[in-house]
């Protein structure tokens, strides 16, 4: 009888470390995607600015929707639009916001759904060129502000 009583309790506890083990995991996984959208969204920045602009990252936070990251940052030495070429404004504030697809690409890459930056919405069009032919790249990675 103190046999079955304590081969229960022993049963109990490896099932509650298990769920406990699958929580963290749970978790950690969330944390991983979480920086791997975070990472996209970032290199997505250099695509969207002027060439040699120099960017800041200055906040990561959650977006507005669900499954959205917002990125604040300052962009410097940037060239005037409409000016000569060696005309640049002075520092200035920027945001991206990065949406993704609730469907991924798959386990460890994340379907960028859509991207709003402080001139507004970028077409469907372009979020599928940028993700398909310039966030897969070697150089989009070196290109991260956020490296």
């Amino acid at each position: 009888m103190m046999r079955a009583l304590h081969r229960h309790i022993l049963y109990r506890g490896v099932l509650a470390g298990l769920a406990l083990m699958a929580a963290l995991a749970a978790v950690a996984c969330s944390d991983r995607l979480d920086q791997t959208r975070v990472s996209l969204c970032r290199m997505s920045l250099p695509a969207l600015n002027p060439p040699g602009s120099e960017i800041r990252i200055v906040r990561v936070q959650a977006g507005e929707s669900e499954r959205s990251i917002r990125i604040d940052y300052m962009i410097s030495n940037a060239p005037v639009p409409g000016r000569q070429a060696l005309a640049t404004s002075g520092p200035r504030r920027g945001f991206i916001e990065c949406g993704f697809s609730p469907v991924p690409f798959s386990e460890i890459e994340p379907r960028l759904e859509s991207i709003v930056t402080e001139n507004g919405p970028v077409s469907g069009a372009s979020v599928y060129l940028l993700q398909r032919f310039w966030l897969r790249t070697p150089e989009a990675t070196a290109a991260d502000p956020g490296r």
